[in-house]
């Protein structure tokens, strides 16, 4: 019965809660009755000077009733709760928790009846105390004493407060009619004499009198007559006597009845005119006309006076008056009024406060484009109390005050707060041959009063770069590549490490699911990590990020429930995800340095050119004696030190070569260096001694060298150019026929699993053929991937087709491996596994096919560009890519394949089907190569060049083609394909045409189309997540705000601005 002694305590608590509230409640109502009782008996005592019978009557009456309501409402209920008395039962109290709380029902009436049942009824005893104890298990948890809330007696407080805020208003405004009243009930047993509303004096000195002696008497009577507002006649009385009348003569006083102002604000504000009844002190825009139109009475005169003693005088007209003045500037003024009888002029005085017409405020930041020095986006935000008239961007050369340009920005003109964004490409005025250019904005109020008032920001700056400074841009540039993609590499490096140590705990079941969680958890914010990086190292690798974002998609459902099976197979993906990525970037790096390199070869070789260009300059003068000799000496120094830069950054090209893979053949050069220094250093020696012609014809021969060393260096170069070539056309070969018979040999396979019947145990066979042929994959792989990282253009396609094979070909194998899950089902399920199989092969060879024809084409460039080599010169530029797909070569592709369909068609049709031969799978596999081709070249015509329209028939197209890819991959040709054909066609034809319209409106705005294509600001300073120190949040234009709160939302707005 532990249970049940528990119940009973929460019952008795319970009803000690439920007394003490009664208190709370008992006092609130005493409260109201005392107030309301003792207002109405003192008040009325007051007003009506009642007896001593009457007044004695309330007093005990009252006394009475303030006993009867403490003793009711309050004692009762205290004497109670310390169980004095009766108090409610449990029942009782069980019946006020059961309406409290719906669940309770009936059941704590019935647990009190169990506990009171008679024992000797026939049941058994302990089976009534289980009962008893289920029962109270179930109305634990509920909180009996959360059914009475104190809170609730707060609402009586509204018929409380009323009565409280009545006294306090009598006790402020009339004191004596609390205190007059309260005074006569207590003291009901005196009496009290009526005030008179005259006062005698008595002003004799002596009150005795000699008997039978006349006594004179002085009297002093005072008194008032209240609010006269008319004439009077008046007089004296006693019983029997009253003096003459008295007449009592009434003069007008000036007064003003009522006025109103009217203010008319300047328009320009965009606030509305309005009419001020009877109000005097106005806040008003500066600039404001205000007109007074007073009406009065019995005023004579009336005129304005302003704090600077300015007068205005008022005509009188039917006593109305009226003025007129336009305030510039805050004052005070003064209403002064008189008449003939009151000649002390009347004044009542106002002010005026002026808004004025604040100055604009503008904050600008910057950003510079990461890939285009020149091109800077500005975002900036610009305020002000009534609008604008303009926002310019100006520059001027550094220095000088004539202004360059002043281009006008688009801004709303009613705003008062908003934002603005701008993007100037300064490579617009580099052939102007200024040193350095400054720049700001300037933004124009539309004050209509004192005229437009102007902000600006501060001065920016941009200094045109040299030619050195611009190639320390170019490797400050290219090492902050490098350095991201290595930090993404040791990023997919920890990734897998993780991934693989979790798969081991998982094994051993060493971790908790908590700790699978955090190590999911760690392993989704490090993905997220890498998807950002990857973002910014380079565009080439959004078809790795989409990917990315799906797996981490999978990783961030997995943290809501671990599933190991799941796990499992997103490991596998990620793996081979993450080893694909390494790869990836592996190859951009390794493009990177070589890229890097040759620039540097190929600026040196420049520099080289250069230099012999300005070597045979000063030789010319030094010979014709065009220059003073000290400064043809400077000269010979300073190109000195040019050739030791030129010598140094070609060390450092050879340095960088050490770091590559696949190194260039770069020679030393130091004869040559050698003799170049030493014909400089005996140049030098020459030209002190004032050797002219001697110093002339060597640097002559110096300049030759130079130019000798610099075609060394560019053959040099086109030597290992044409040899990488070479061997990048012999690989290329190697590859395409491996590639090939990897597609014929994953072909066989397909058709044998396809015409082999159930239980045939060479299963087992084409299980282990499918993993020897991933297998053999691997060496196609490799191949390509040491070709991608020569060969950049390749590299996208290249890692995403070789990603493709893997996937499918796992899933192929995966698929073969499980097989005995579906031997033993139906012949339904067989075919599906079947089905199953042969589409993950079919991926396979598609992609093993896109891949050799993308090689095919590459290698028809290479060797069409070797045989325009000439003399052992070559250049490797645009090695490998193709100049942009014309819509002619498109509509010829779809034209082709048209046909081809129509002939598949024409031979079903006639019996000759050829689904299931190696043929027509052939035929198959060429049509998907071919549309994949398709869709890549779309990708390449593609971009953001075009015209809207195109882009939208070309989305189009796509899709047609997606499905025209799955029907021929399922190989479920039909005529639907072909008609879906024709469309396709037809979309092509009105895409040429769309993009023709376009290109005649290009020519037109020729200057336009030349443009940089510039990022959209907004977008870009949202994505480095910089923002200025404020943003309008409220619009002040769609909030009806008095002239305070106006004033205040201004200055919030400054005061963020200037923080």
């Amino acid at each position: 019965m532990n249970e049940y002694n528990l119940l009973i305590q929460k019952l008795e608590f319970f009803i000690k809660k439920y007394y003490k509230n009664q208190i709370i409640k008992g006092i609130i109502f005493s409260a109201i009755i005392y107030i309301f009782i003792y207002l109405s008996v003192t008040l009325t005592e007051y007003f009506g000077h009642f007896s001593t019978k009457i007044r004695t009557f309330l007093f005990y009456s009252t006394l009475i009733i303030f006993v009867f309501v403490f003793v009711y409402y309050i004692l009762l209920s205290i004497l109670k709760l310390f169980k004095i008395g009766k108090t409610i039962s449990h029942k009782q109290a069980a019946i006020i928790i059961s309406k409290h709380f719906k669940e309770v029902e009936d059941k704590l009436l019935n647990i009190l009846e169990l506990a009171n049942f008679d024992k000797n009824n026939g049941f058994s005893n302990e089976l009534i105390i289980a009962s008893i104890d289920q029962k109270v298990k179930l109305l634990k948890p509920i909180p009996f004493k959360s059914a009475i809330n104190f809170k609730e007696n707060f609402k009586y407080l509204k018929f409380l407060a009323p009565l409280i805020f009545i006294v306090f208003l009598i006790y402020f405004i009339a004191p004596n009619m609390l205190a007059d009243g309260t005074q006569r009930i207590f003291e009901h047993q005196t009496y009290f004499k009526p005030v008179s509303p005259f006062h005698i004096k008595f002003l004799n000195d002596s009150l005795e009198v000699k008997k039978g002696k006349d006594y004179k008497t002085k009297i002093e009577i005072t008194g008032k007559y209240i609010h006269i507002n008319n004439e009077i006649d008046f007089y004296f009385a006693s019983e029997k006597y009253k003096t003459e009348s008295y007449h009592l003569n009434i003069l007008p006083p000036p007064l003003i009845l009522n006025f109103n102002v009217s203010v008319d604000v300047p328009n320009y504000t965009g606030e509305k005119d309005k009419i001020l009844e009877n109000i005097g002190d106005l806040t008003i825009p500066i600039g404001s006309k205000i007109k007074w139109n007073i009406k009065t009475l019995d005023v004579d005169s009336l005129y304005l006076e302003f704090s600077e003693s300015k007068i205005l005088n008022l005509k009188n007209i039917n006593q109305s008056f009226e003025a007129f003045k336009k305030i510039i500037k805050s004052e005070n003024y003064s209403i002064n009024f008189y008449n003939k009888f009151f000649k002390n002029p009347e004044k009542i005085e106002y002010s005026i406060n002026v808004v004025p017409d604040l100055y604009p405020k503008i904050v600008a930041n910057s950003l510079i484009d990461s890939a285009v020095y020149t091109l800077h986006y500005f975002k900036g935000n610009i305020s002000d109390d009534y609008g604008f008239k303009k926002l310019t961007f100006n520059y001027k050369e550094k220095g000088k005050k004539e202004i360059i340009e002043k281009i006008n920005l688009r801004i709303s003109n009613n705003t008062l707060t908003q934002e603005f964004y701008h993007t100037f490409d300064f490579s617009e005025i580099l052939e102007k041959n200024y040193t350095e250019i400054e720049y700001y904005f300037e933004v124009f109020d539309n004050d209509g009063v004192n005229g437009s008032k102007s902000a600006r920001t501060k001065n920016f700056t941009f200094k045109i770069p040299n030619k050195e400074e611009l190639r320390n841009m170019e490797n400050e540039s290219h090492k902050n590549l490098e350095k991201k993609i290595e930090k993404s590499l040791e990023l997919a490096d920890e990734l897998k490490n993780d991934l693989k140590k979790m798969k081991e705990q998982n094994i051993n079941n060493s971790s908790t699911s908590w700790e699978k969680m955090q190590m999911m958890e760690n392993i989704a914010d490090k993905q997220k990590s890498l998807e950002e990086m990857l973002k910014e190292i380079a565009e080439e690798n959004q078809n790795k990020n989409d990917m990315k974002k799906t797996l981490l998609a999978e990783i961030e459902k997995l943290k809501e429930k671990f599933n190991e099976k799941d796990f499992n197979k997103l490991f596998e993906k990620m793996e081979m995800s993450y080893d694909d990525l390494e790869e990836q970037l592996d190859r951009n790096l390794e493009v990177l340095k070589k890229f890097e390199l040759e620039e540097k070869l190929n600026q040196s070789i420049e520099d080289l050119k250069e230099l012999a260009k300005e070597q045979k300059q000063l030789s010319k003068d030094v010979k014709e004696k065009n220059l003073d000799r000290e400064i043809e000496l400077k000269k010979q120094k300073d190109q000195k030190k040019k050739f030791e830069k030129i010598k140094e950054d070609y060390k450092k090209a050879q340095e960088l070569n050490k770091e590559l893979e696949d190194k260039m053949d770069l020679k030393d050069f130091e004869k040559e260096e050698k003799e170049i220094d030493e014909q400089f250093e005996k140049t030098e020696e020459k030209m002190e001694k004032n050797r002219r012609k001697k110093s002339s014809k060597m640097q002559k021969e110096n300049s030759e060298k130079m130019e000798s060393l610099a075609m060394k260096m560019q053959k040099m170069m086109d030597e290992n150019m044409q040899e990488e070539t070479g061997e990048d056309i012999d690989a290329l070969r190697q590859i395409l026929d491996n590639l090939v018979s990897f597609s014929f040999s994953q072909e066989e396979l397909m058709n044998n699993l396809k015409n082999m019947k159930r239980g045939n145990p060479a299963y087992v066979e084409i299980t282990q053929k499918q993993k020897d042929l991933t297998d053999d994959f691997k060496i196609i792989k490799d191949s390509l991937q040491a070709l991608a990282k020569r060969t950049p253009q390749l590299s996208s396609i290249v890692s995403k087709e070789l990603l493709l094979i893997e996937n499918y070909a796992s899933k192929a194998i995966e698929t073969l491996g499980g097989r005995d899950i579906y031997s033993t089902r139906s012949k339904f399920s067989e075919e599906r596994y079947k089905q199953k199989v042969a589409t993950s092969q079919q991926m396979v060879m598609t992609s093993a096919n896109n891949l050799a024809l993308l090689l095919d084409e590459v290698l028809k460039s290479m060797q069409e560009q070797m045989s325009n080599c000439s003399g052992g010169s070559c250049s490797k530029k645009g090695k490998g890519k193709s100049s942009k797909p014309s819509m002619s070569s498109m509509k010829q592709m779809q034209k082709d394949l048209k046909k081809q369909l129509e002939n598949m068609l024409k031979e079903m049709k006639n019996g000759n089907q050829k689904g299931g031969k190696k043929g027509g799978s052939k035929e198959l596999a060429k049509m998907l190569a071919e549309q994949e081709k398709f869709k890549q070249m779309m990708n390449e015509f593609g971009g953001s060049a075009l015209n809207p329209e195109t882009q939208k028939k070309l989305n189009d197209i796509k899709k047609m083609v997606e499905e025209s890819e799955k029907e021929i991959a399922n190989k479920m040709v039909s005529i639907k394909t072909l008609e879906r054909q024709k469309k396709i066609m037809t979309r092509l034809l009105e895409a040429e045409k769309s993009e023709e319209e376009r290109e005649i409106e290009e020519k037109r705005e020729s200057k336009e189309a030349n443009k940089i294509f510039y990022k959209n600001p907004e977008e870009l300073f949202k994505e480095k997540k910089l923002d200025l120190p404020f943003k309008e949040i409220l619009n002040t234009n769609n909030l009806k705000l008095d002239n305070y709160y106006k004033k205040k939302y201004k200055e919030y707005l400054l005061n963020l601005m200037e923080d």
